[in-house]
């Protein structure tokens, strides 16, 4: 909502419905001005607990036969009341920190209320993986669970509540709900520590891998966490256009860190391919013999950053010169800079809702 920015309403882990779709059809032709006037109305709407957006798309040909489309996007109001979490923290959370959450509850209409008995549920997210025998061959599907962590209650009023909590490293959902039947429920999932979302790795042989930093500079040691499905012996290949190391470490099952010191042969970034080898007298014989897991692990180009600055105006008129003052930061003294400026025309067709 842009009234409460930052918040999030409904079930994150809710899987996405289908869209309503309506054709427009008998719109009046445009006046000797270019204008219409038309109603849009909103017939099945679908079931969610999430807030819906109305996507209202129009099409005009042109008498030379393209066809201009633009899109307006509008807020429809919920169901009902609603739950909103914010999180009073930006990116992943430090492990082991302690991170803030505000809570609000809102009307229909969108205006924040007292809400006593709301109850908030701390749960860890864990993804693995189901065998099933399928004829002569086995098969698997990925199985999401939850476990709990912690839970209690929470009284808002109309400044809202806070919650706060401590979590280990790993991926967590944080559930706030009321206790009346059919009441609203929200949830948000964030990462705790430098964790890595298995989203990217839906295959068994996906290993999950991740960096502590964003980026790095020559000198830093860089730690490469690895979860694993099982323990084993990991192969740690770092390299770009050419090899620049290799390291070798062993892995128990419930994960471990790797050490990577950050020399002037990363240039602005390397690739880490990270290789987990099961022992041959694993009991889990289903489980694949290798994982493999890569992470792009960029290097801070500092001095070498370019930054590109163009001073333009709001509206120009067609068939006169346009100055484009630019200002590029960064570059070293009498050094030269090449800048390419493209100007695109997108049509004329405006939307605007009454």
């Amino acid at each position: 909502m842009p009234d409460f920015k930052g918040y999030f309403f409904g079930l994150a882990d809710e899987e996405a419905t289908e869209d309503s779709r309506t054709t427009l059809e008998g719109l009046e032709p445009l006046d000797e001005d270019g204008k219409a006037t038309f109603d849009v109305t909103l017939t099945d709407v679908p079931s969610t607990t999430q807030l819906l957006n109305a996507n209202i798309t129009v099409r005009v040909q042109e008498t030379g036969g393209r066809a201009v489309e633009r899109s307006l996007t509008l807020p429809v109001k919920p169901a009902g009341a609603m739950i909103g979490i914010k999180p009073e923290f930006s990116g992943d959370l430090a492990e082991n920190a302690v991170g803030k959450f505000h809570v609000i509850a809102i009307d229909q209409s969108g205006a924040k209320q007292d809400k006593s008995g709301l109850t908030w549920k701390l749960l860890r997210v864990e993804q693995d993986y189901q065998w099933y025998r399928d004829g002569t061959a086995w098969k698997y599907e990925p199985v999401t669970s939850t476990k709990q962590v912690s839970t209690d209650t929470l009284d808002v009023t109309t400044d809202g509540g806070e919650i706060a909590i401590s979590a280990g490293w790993g991926r967590y959902r944080l559930e706030v709900e009321t206790a009346d039947i059919d009441g609203p429920t929200s949830s948000v999932e964030f990462d705790s520590g430098w964790y890595v979302t298995a989203s990217s790795t839906e295959t068994p042989d996906g290993l999950e891998v991740a960096l502590d930093k964003q980026n790095y500079a020559v000198g830093d040691t860089a730690k490469l966490r690895v979860s694993p499905r099982f323990a084993g012996e990991v192969l740690v290949t770092i390299g770009s256009e050419k090899l620049i190391g290799t390291k070798t470490a062993t892995i128990p099952a419930d994960g471990g860190e790797v050490d990577i010191p950050i020399t002037a042969d990363f240039g602005a970034g390397a690739y880490v391919t990270t290789t987990l080898y099961r022992p041959g007298d694993a009991q889990e014989s289903r489980m694949p013999m290798r994982s493999i897991g890569i992470k792009w692990l960029a290097v801070d180009p500092t001095d070498r950053k370019l930054s590109v600055k163009l001073d333009l105006p709001e509206k120009t008129l067609p068939r006169q010169t346009l100055n484009i003052p630019v200002e590029v930061t960064g570059a070293g003294v009498g050094e030269e800079a090449y800048v390419t400026v493209a100007a695109v025309d997108v049509g004329i067709l405006n939307l605007t809702p009454t």
